[in-house]
């Protein structure tokens, strides 16, 4: 789960580019659906840290929003972060890894 860009802007997004298969980014949107999240999900593009991972076949998902006009330059700073923004994708990733977790159980206790 690649958690970047997630401070600024108003259009969050769930992505994955597409090569490793669409399960994480599936569960991103399942999430956000069940706690009420706005977002946009897209497919394809080389464009951050997951691209490693989903490129050699691991399930990986990238949230971030895209429309920081700051970033990269001296004005990408700490206080110019939303703490909302910040909440939004914590709530998705902590909902993400629970729902992950109670998959994980139920296919250990359902045995081989």
């Amino acid at each position: 789960i690649n958690i970047d860009m997630i401070g600024v802007g108003h259009d969050f997004q769930l992505r994955a580019m597409g090569p490793g298969g669409t399960a994480m980014l599936d569960r991103a949107v399942s999430s956000a659906n069940a706690l009420g999240v706005k977002y946009r999900r897209r497919i394809g593009g080389p464009w951050s840290d997951h691209e490693a991972f989903e490129g050699l076949g691991v399930p990986s998902v990238w949230l971030y929003r895209a429309q920081d006009p700051d970033n990269h330059t001296s004005r990408d700073r700490p206080e110019n972060i939303s703490p909302a923004c910040l909440q939004i994708a914590g709530r998705v990733v902590l909902h993400m890894i629970a729902c992950l977790a109670l998959d994980e159980q139920a296919a250990a206790s359902s045995g081989p």
